[in-house]
């Protein structure tokens, strides 16, 4: 029983070193508090390998992976511009409250697991278990430790970086993974040169305008 907890933790640790969930929680530590990146990202642990252990691969059956995907990469990409227009002060106890931050975490965090290689190890585990409930305190502890150690990371960065650098190094990554998110799971048919040619330019022009009122 021990061992299947140990195991999926250790798997999960591994799977996630360098990977994009990790760095999603060091882009997120350098806009909210520790306290909050810790929690958002065990709630959103919680529901996913909750889901990938006692649902198993049904979920792909209930919802289709792809729109799940498309929906994150949108989300990231609002999160990003979200990051360049927040308050250059930091977040104040007005903006916490009315924005929740550990929702807005819990959400990016979920989404971004959905369909993941972390995930499909939870449902490949539990599937072979005789205790799944072990497997899924063993993963859910896996995505603690490697957020923890992604917060730890940024923090000790963020210390020698200006604030509008550490939000533009933020944004770049909601950015690059909602862009990734849209080229991977979007039809092919979809995907024209000039589809690609207006989204680059509609992007490139948001973040113009919000660079220019933010003063950076």
């Amino acid at each position: 029983m021990w061992q299947e907890l140990s195991a999926a933790c250790f798997l999960i640790i591994v799977a996630e070193m360098g990977d994009k969930s990790q760095i999603l929680a060091m882009a997120l530590a350098s806009k909210y508090s520790v306290s909050q990146v810790l929690i958002g990202i065990s709630l959103g642990a919680v529901l996913n390998h909750g889901m990938a252990v006692f649902l198993g691969s049904s979920l792909g059956k209930i919802i289709p992976i792809n729109l799940v995907r498309i929906t994150a990469g949108l989300t990231f990409i609002i999160f990003a511009f979200l990051t360049l227009a927040g308050n250059k002060e930091g977040l104040d106890e007005t903006n916490t409250k009315k924005h929740s931050p550990i929702m807005t975490i819990l959400m990016a965090f979920f989404l971004s697991e959905l369909g993941d290689k972390t995930q499909l190890t939870a449902i490949a585990l539990a599937s072979g278990s005789e205790h799944p409930f072990m497997i899924f305190i063993g993963t859910v502890s896996g995505m603690i430790i490697s957020g923890a150690c992604g917060i730890m990371i940024s923090r000790r960065m963020g210390r020698h970086l200006p604030d509008s650098v550490r939000k533009a190094l933020s944004a770049c990554v909601f950015l690059f993974f909602g862009l990734t998110y849209l080229y991977q799971n979007i039809p092919p048919i979809y995907l024209t040169p000039d589809n690609i040619f207006a989204a680059i330019i509609i992007i490139g022009l948001s973040l113009i305008y919000v660079l220019r009122e933010k003063g950076y």
